[in-house]
């Protein structure tokens, strides 16, 4: 709740984005370069407070390799702007190994 704008909940703005994945063969190996965006624009003064921003950007590219029937390698590069209350643009590396049951 903001001191001087109230409730952040209500009418917040707009949101754009896309999400794409793309599958290939690469020296026999399966690998997904997939992409999501989010782009905020026109958050309401409570919620502009708190995220340090009328406009905001949320998003990821991520590259998995299938290197074994169930398992897989991804390495995602995470970037966001005016986001999960961070002021201004910041970015982080996420590395995984996962198992599909």
């Amino acid at each position: 709740v903001s001191q001087k704008y109230g409730q952040t909940s209500g009418w917040n703005g707009y949101v754009i984005g896309w999400t794409a994945a793309y599958n290939f063969n690469l020296f026999g190996e399966d690998f997904v370069l997939s992409d999501w965006n989010e782009i905020e624009l026109d958050r309401n003064d409570a919620y502009t407070e708190q995220q340090f921003g009328r406009n905001g950007l949320n998003g990821g590219l991520t590259l998995a390799w299938k290197f074994y029937p169930r398992w897989k390698a991804t390495v995602t590069y995470r970037y966001f702007a005016n986001k999960l209350g961070y002021d201004g643009y910041g970015d982080q590396m996420i590395y995984m190994v996962g198992y599909s049951f």
